[in-house]
């Protein structure tokens, strides 16, 4: 048994579910590919009697079964990008010919036919290796999860949220999607690639979130997921067990593929868990507490749930600050060193002026707001931004600098969230981008929405910034009023 596997597939209303799966295990030599698709929309937008999220998740899991072959179950960044395109044309074909313009609102307004995306490639292995990649594709809020015997559950893949939210906020908001898979989908949504490294035996999961939403807290899940396995006797008895759980709480279709790697047998997994189990039974008891009690339960929990997503942060960060560092380095051509006594000369073209560490942090506090925007980090990418437009920060901005285009467009694609607040700030950066930028019309546009809903905020005493940003707001509007207007763009 050196891995096996464990399907539930439940349907909140009988014949109405929109969840589909795959498990493809014989196909290839080399690996074992497992995903999940939770279609969106409910009952609206479909034909052929079939909602649009069911026909949705059935077709995006035929076009990737259909379209692995030719990759042998294997994923790369070519190959997902690839994956995209062909399911967007597919949906979008059967859309075009079927469905009208969708009339759907909210986070779905304008999508046909949508539905999300969790994918895994894992190798075949004889002998665990010391370490090994699983490869990941996902889009929406579907899952991919290692089950770890000494960590326990870890999520590894983030969710796509218009404002991002952790697996305890998850299940007390509903936060909307910030990206899917649909026949109408923008061109900048993608699907995620990465590859995850992993060093022991455990059990990868694919998982919509009818599987964990509605359980009162992230470490409910694993619970469940070793209470099961505890209490059978075999594989095909823990999937049945699983299968009767979900029945039994079900508040929605429910897709989860389980794949166990490195294990002998049913009892050498069995046995692995014990520890663990015993370790959540005796620390994480759910019942009896307030909010208070299980935020700090959360606290202790995530360290390791979080494992592998605080990994991959900071690896970005990481990385970005290492391409802000050697841009930073002036060039050969620059700086050179005299022959004759070994002091550095300067071109007599490029001066170069010392910079304070506050200026120098300037960059790299830009950079982590993009960092932040690509990740819907809103909140941490605000507070990169608080920095760099300091009072004490502002007269040192040069305008037209090129770093405020990208930063702009970023700001710009999040303005269709739901959070008011998070909104009014995005007006605010956009409106000071766009001044140091001369696109005078949209600056004082921008700077209006922003300076209006601070005035509407002002008896909030819980946001004690609101009349400070008002009033930046005012006198940016004031500034804009006595300038020559520029034509948008123009320099």
């Amino acid at each position: 048994m050196k891995s096996s596997k464990i399907t539930v597939n439940i349907e909140s209303v009988h014949n109405k579910g929109e969840d589909a799966h795959l498990f493809n295990d014989d196909d290839y030599s080399d690996v074992i590919v497992i995903g999940v698709f939770d279609g969106l929309g409910g009952r609206s937008a479909g034909y052929d009697e079939q909602t649009g999220g069911k026909i949705a998740s059935q077709k995006t899991s035929e076009t990737v079964q259909e379209f692995l072959p030719q990759w042998y179950g294997k994923l790369n960044h070519e190959m997902v990008r690839e994956m995209r395109d062909k399911v967007y044309t597919t949906l979008k074909q059967a859309a075009d010919k079927n469905i009208r313009p969708s009339r759907l609102g909210g986070s779905l307004a304008g999508q046909r036919l949508c539905t999300t995306m969790a994918l895994a490639s894992i190798p075949k292995l004889g002998e665990l290796p010391t370490k090994y990649e699983v490869s990941l594709a996902w889009i929406g809020d579907s899952r991919l999860y290692f089950l770890s015997p000494e960590k326990g559950l870890q999520q590894l893949t983030q969710d796509d949220l218009e404002v991002k939210k952790d697996a305890f906020e998850m299940i007390r908001e509903d936060p909307p999607m910030s990206q899917y898979l649909s026949a109408d989908m923008k061109k900048n949504w993608q699907i995620h690639f990465k590859l995850q490294e992993l060093d022991q035996r455990g059990c990868i999961l694919a998982c919509t979130d009818g599987c964990f939403q509605y359980l009162p807290a992230p470490w409910e899940f694993e619970k469940l997921l070793l209470n099961t396995l505890s209490q059978s006797e075999d594989i095909k008895r823990w999937e049945d067990s699983l299968n009767q759980r979900y029945q039994d709480i079900k508040q929605d279709d429910v897709s989860l593929i389980l794949c166990s790697m490195g294990y002998n047998s049913f009892a050498d997994l069995k046995q692995s868990y014990e520890e663990r189990l015993g370790y959540l039974t005796e620390k994480f008891d759910f019942k009896n507490k307030n909010l208070g009690e299980l935020q700090t339960l959360w606290q202790e929990y995530r360290e390791n749930y979080e494992f592998y997503l605080k990994q991959e942060e900071k690896q970005e960060i990481d990385q970005t600050i290492g391409e802000i560092n050697r841009d930073s380095v002036p060039s050969p051509e620059i700086i050179s060193v005299s022959s004759e006594n070994n002091e550095p000369t300067v071109d007599p073209v490029v001066e170069i002026i010392p910079h304070s560490d506050e200026e120098n942090k300037i960059p790299n506090n830009l950079e982590l707001a993009k960092v932040n925007l690509k990740n819907n980090n809103i909140k941490d990418a605000i507070h990169d931004l608080e920095t760099v437009f300091a009072d004490e920060n502002i007269d040192s901005q040069v305008k037209e600098d090129s770093r405020f285009e990208d930063l702009g467009q970023l700001l710009e694609e999040h303005l269709n969230i739901s959070d008011r607040d998070l909104i009014a700030n995005l007006h605010y950066f956009i409106g000071w981008i766009n001044y140091l930028s001369n696109n005078l019309v949209k600056a004082r546009y921008y700077c209006n929405e922003a300076s209006q809903y601070y005035q509407s905020k002002l008896s909030d005493e819980t946001v004690t910034n609101n009349y400070e940003k008002k009033r930046k707001m005012q006198e940016l509007i004031h500034n804009i009023d006595n300038l020559p207007q520029i034509s948008e763009g123009e320099n």
